[in-house]
């Protein structure tokens, strides 16, 4: 379509600048109310998707900082020996973790960070794709309507001239009948399109 046709139905339509009073352009409101609402998801989608990834890569950190924490030994209590010296109270010291399988930590997290990726993360990239895919759509599918709406207010235009052409071929019948085909001509090629 060319821009200047585009360009100049866009105005007609947004601006009320078209002479036709009983031009009815093509609707599209269903899509763009899908649309409208499936941009509002997106925004939201959006930043659910920076968060999740924020918390992704804070999840393997948080896990070595709990293990490292699980390792330590906790604080011992001292008391003073013979010759001045501190003595810890109890031989060895006692570990914050205990019992706890710390490894298991390690791949807790990595199993954490795969399956959140997998069952959350992805879906949502892909649904993002989606929506990227449809935005597009939805430019050329307003694109197509708009040059629709355009051929359509032509055809108009051209059956109204033969409708005028024909009431004056009484008048002038030679001249008018050279119109009239014209006319006709040139609207049967819009038709086509």
């Amino acid at each position: 379509m060319a821009t200047w046709r585009l360009l100049s139905e866009t105005a007609k339509q947004k601006y009320g600048l078209s002479m036709e009073k009983n031009f009815r352009a093509t609707s599209n409101a269903r899509n763009e109310a899908m649309f409208q609402e499936a941009t509002r998801f997106a925004a939201h989608l959006r930043t659910v998707e920076k968060e999740l990834s924020t918390w992704q890569k804070d999840i393997e950190s948080s896990f070595n900082n709990i293990r490292n924490i699980m390792l330590s030994p906790l604080p011992r209590v001292y008391e003073e020996g013979h010759n001045g010296q501190a003595v810890p109270s109890e031989p060895e010291p006692t570990m914050v973790g205990g019992d706890v399988q710390v490894e298991r930590l390690t791949t807790t997290a990595a199993e954490t960070k795969k399956r959140l990726d997998m069952e959350v993360i992805q879906p949502i990239k892909q649904w993002m794709v989606a929506y990227r895919t449809i935005a597009e759509r939805m430019k050329r599918l307003e694109a197509l309507r708009l040059e629709l709406d355009s051929r359509r207010r032509t055809v108009a235009d051209l059956q109204g001239r033969c409708e005028r052409v024909r009431a004056n071929l009484g008048t002038t019948r030679a001249r008018g009948e050279v119109d009239m085909e014209i006319t006709l001509r040139k609207m049967q090629h819009k038709e086509d399109k």
